[in-house]
């Protein structure tokens, strides 16, 4: 369900962005085609909404606005994000896998508990946002700023780290701040003498 001012909406506006919370992939994403048509996605009105468990897997929802928004254990595999804004928005629980996240705006928001295995993340400005035991094995973290980010019990096995940018302040899985002295082959590579695994019981 969406909890926000849709009364306070044209009809026309609010049925669409209630149909975007859907549970039906396919109605969600006939919300997104219409919204984006005619320049809602962008323009603020998806702000702080509850979209909370909607399905929009494979939803274009590039240059989307929706900061602050709740999308707690939403289905949002192989959606694309590219240049969205999610700035504080809540990811908790939200299965990205395969996800393309590319340019999107991250900062503060809370992706604990997100599924982000195989994602496309290249510079994705993800500066202190909550990223605790996620999964980002096997993801594309090239360029991604994770300054100040909280990877606390986060699985990064096989995640591609290349220019991937980390500050004293990024938490790193094994809860000790990162430095510039930091192996991160450590939590990346698997036949490291050292490897950090992640005890993860997702149910993806």
């Amino acid at each position: 369900m969406i909890r926000g001012l849709l009364d306070k909406l044209p009809a026309n506006k609010a049925k669409l962005i209630k149909q975007l919370g859907s549970r039906n992939n396919p109605l969600a994403l006939q919300a997104v085609e219409q919204l984006r048509n005619k320049g809602w996605l962008k323009d603020g009105s998806l702000k702080a909404l509850d979209l909370s468990g909607a399905n929009l897997a494979e939803a274009k929802l590039a240059h989307a606005n929706l900061e602050g928004a709740q999308l707690e254990n939403c289905n949002l595999e192989r959606a694309y994000f590219g240049e969205a804004n999610l700035r504080r928005a809540n990811l908790r629980g939200a299965n990205l896998q395969g996800a393309n996240l590319r340019d999107g705006h991250f900062s503060e928001a809370n992706l604990s508990d997100a599924t982000l295995t195989g994602a496309y993340v290249a510079v994705c400005d993800l500066h202190n946002a909550n990223l605790t035991n996620s999964q980002l094995n096997e993801s594309n973290l090239w360029g991604a700023n994770l300054r100040g980010a909280n990877l606390t019990a986060a699985d990064l096995r096989d995640a591609l780290l290349t220019s991937t940018k980390f500050d004293e302040t990024t938490t790193l899985p094994d809860g000790t701040p990162w430095s510039p002295e930091t192996d991160m082959s450590r939590f990346t590579d698997a036949s490291h003498p050292h490897f950090w695994r992640a005890n993860h019981n997702h149910k993806r």
